[in-house]
């Protein structure tokens, strides 16, 4: 499974729009990624980002992606960042094939 975690806050060009502006951005986007949910692309948690925890990422919201097909989650980034998601959001993105955790690990040893 090929997944993508997105962490954002909003910039201050997102809190310069008026409410009116800011709903017809997001339907915009929620247009453009509508056709990838519907060949696959499956949000499987978003939410607000808990800052009291130890070593927190300082950002507000994420979003939890995956897709059995990895042309999807890069179709996904592509869209945000053509449809102008990077000028209203700072946004870091996190992505990779899912693998069972001993595996992981095991890459942590140096030979």
């Amino acid at each position: 499974m090929n997944q993508l975690i997105e962490i954002w806050s909003k910039k201050p060009a997102w809190e310069a729009l008026g409410a009116t502006e800011q709903q017809a951005f997001i339907n915009g986007i929620l247009e453009k990624v509508g056709p990838l949910m519907e060949v696959g692309l499956k949000l499987v948690a978003s939410g607000f980002i808990e800052l009291k925890l130890p070593n927190s990422l300082p950002f507000q919201y994420y979003a939890f992606w995956e897709s059995d097909d990895p042309t999807l989650v890069s179709k996904f980034a592509e869209t945000l960042r053509d449809e102008g998601w990077f000028n209203y959001f700072d946004q870091l993105n996190i992505a990779g094939l899912a693998e069972p955790l001993p595996g992981v690990l095991a890459n942590h040893i140096t030979s």
